[in-house]
This record gives C-alpha cells, sequence and structure tokens, in this order.
C-alpha cells in the first residue's frame, strides 16, 4: 500500500522497492509502522499474526550466463583465445572434411556467444547490491539474480506477498 501510494498508484519494479527500502532504512521503519497502524485501525489486521511469505521463483536465464563484468569480460576473453585457436589450426594444417565442418559449427557457436557478451558489456554497467558492492549480472536476463535454495542455487527472482488479515 506504501509503495503504490508513494510511487503514485504505478507498480514500481522489485528492485526499485528494494533499493528505495535499503536507501531509507530508519525512515521505511517509520512509515511501514505507520502504514500498520492504519490498516490495523481500518480493521484490516485481525489477530495479532502477521506474516510476510516469500518463495522463489526461477527464471528462463541461464546460470551459464551470470557474473560481473570482470568475470564476463574473463568469459569473453577465453571464447576469443579458442576461437582463434581453431581458426590457427586450420589455417596452418589447412584442414578440409568433417574435422573442419564440426569446427566450424563451433567456431559459429562461440562467435554467437562472443558478440552477446559483447553487445552486453558495452551497454550494461555492474549491478550493485543492497550493500552497494558489486553483484553477478545475467546477460539473458538481468532482472533476476542467483538464488540459494534448499537443493540447489537457482537464477530467479524471490517473490513475496502479505496475506490478508
Amino acid at each position: 500500500m506504501v509503495v503504490k501510494a508513494l510511487a503514485e498508484d504505478s507498480e514500481p519494479h522489485y528492485t526499485t522497492i528494494s533499493n528505495f527500502v535499503s536507501g531509507m532504512s530508519g525512515e521505511i521503519e517509520k512509515v511501514f509502522g505507520q502504514e500498520l497502524m492504519v490498516c490495523s485501525g481500518m480493521g484490516l489486521i485481525k489477530g495479532k499474526l502477521f506474516a510476510i511469505e516469500g518463495c522463489r521463483l526461477p527464471s528462463n536465464a541461464s546460470k551459464e550466463w551470470s557474473g560481473t563484468k570482470k568475470q564476463l569480460t574473463e568469459k569473453y576473453e577465453k571464447i576469443k583465445k579458442i576461437s582463434k585457436e581453431i581458426i590457427e589450426k586450420h589455417l596452418k594444417n589447412d584442414s578440409v572434411g568433417e574435422e573442419m565442418a564440426a569446427d566450424q559449427k563451433k567456431l559459429e557457436r562461440l562467435e554467437k556467444q562472443e558478440n552477446k557478451i559483447l553487445q552486453f558489456l558495452e551497454t550494461h554497467e555492474d549491478r550493485r547490491g543492497a550493500g552497494g558492492d558489486i553483484i553477478q549480472s545475467n546477460i539473458t536476463d538481468n532482472e533476476s539474480g542467483k538464488i540459494k535454495g534448499p537443493h540447489e542455487v537457482i537464477q530467479g527472482y524471490n517473490g513475496t506477498t502479505v496475506p490478508p488479515g
């Protein structure tokens, strides 16, 4: 309620809310307390239990494409090096036939990966977490994040809901 009121009835992205809350920790506690009092006065909160539920929601992004700008730059350089080695091998051996066809497919895949990483690096800055530290970005879905679950780490979102009174 408070967020919708502060955002003039629009629905801001969860990262906007997170950044707002992180940057206004002392003030947000006061506003949240006032919000609870208003809701209680309107009869929206019944009883003594107030719960916030959360769940991990997977995204359609691959963990393989996550990293800081530094990590992604290193991955780009590694892919570029492998591509160069394939080209040099074929120039040196003048290879033809099935081996060349298989390497050509691998080379095309590597070049697509290179371009994907390079385009991302040129158009995005490092993401920063709530504490201001650099956190991993994801090339395929930069709004998702790595979330530790009970059995594995997923690339996704942490959904939160507050049940009615």
